[in-house]
């Protein structure tokens, strides 16, 4: 038996927050979100750049900043007031001119991730868990999640999705792994848990995240404050998102913290 104590708020137990709060999934997946976010963005005159890769972030006069674009043909400069970083901290060190200082690359190189690897599997079976998710200790995937539970919208009817997920290091053996050998090395559990058969599978789709999980070592707050005190000392620039900001946080609560990031920003401005 296990008791909670209400909470609300950011205090909020992990506990709560798996089990306690209502979900709510948008009728054709979580890219839904992006996609309608990316609409209005566009609706009021931004611009985004899909498969572009930022390879360079410089410093200019008055607290300015430009970024050097990498397309894959082509490569350009885009200039701004402010900057908001996601990527991985490490990645955003890297591309930063003027070079930080030595101790901030040091300590910013000690912050590693978790990678991810979702699974997913496609079958007719219905019914294979008895909630939404499931998380284990005892297999080679860390968390099963029954994607017919979130919503039936989400693929043709008659269909249902297993999400196998894996959590690995970028480079190691899982990582590598093609979607039929992760396959077999889930199977063996999934059948003897009575979840699904070689003959329930249809089909198979993989997805690859490098940067899931901040990894926190014994020194990892030293190596962060260091990091972030620095970025603290800059103007116009801040550390967004799990993997911006090296924070084990959820998708709501990365967009509570953009939407405060993002009324601070044009109060800011405003002022200017």
């Amino acid at each position: 038996m296990m008791f909670l104590r209400k909470v609300s708020g950011p205090a909020q137990s992990l506990t709560e927050r798996e089990l306690v709060l209502p979900l709510r999934y948008p009728i054709r997946g979580y890219g839904m979100i992006a996609e309608t976010m990316a609409e209005k963005v566009k609706e009021m005159g931004g611009t985004i750049y899909n498969n572009a890769r930022v390879v360079k972030l410089k410093s200019l006069l008055d607290d300015k900043y430009s970024v050097v674009v990498d397309k894959g043909d082509r490569q350009f400069e885009l200039s701004g007031d402010y900057v908001i970083s996601t990527i991985p901290i490490p990645n955003l060190v890297d591309i930063m001119s003027p070079d930080v200082p030595a101790v901030v690359k040091e300590c910013s190189d000690k912050l590693d991730y978790l990678s991810l690897i979702v699974l997913y599997v496609v079958t007719k079976k219905n019914n294979l868990l008895d909630t939404s998710y499931v998380y284990y200790l005892d297999r080679p995937y860390h968390r099963l999640a029954e994607m017919e539970k979130f919503c039936d919208t989400l693929f043709p009817k008659g269909e249902n999705m297993l999400a196998v997920e894996f959590s690995c290091h970028r480079g190691d053996n899982i990582w590598k792994m093609t979607e039929e050998e992760l396959l077999e090395v889930a199977l063996p559990d999934l059948e003897n848990d009575r979840i699904l058969s070689r003959d329930d599978v249809d089909k198979l789709f993989v997805v690859r995240a490098s940067h899931a999980y901040p990894i926190r070592f014994v020194d990892f707050r030293k190596n962060l404050d260091t990091f972030l005190d620095y970025i603290d000392s800059k103007e116009n620039i801040d550390v967004l998102g799990r993997t911006g900001e090296y924070q084990y946080i959820d998708s709501d609560q990365c967009m509570d913290r953009a939407l405060v990031l993002a009324d601070k920003i044009s109060a800011k401005l405003k002022a200017n």
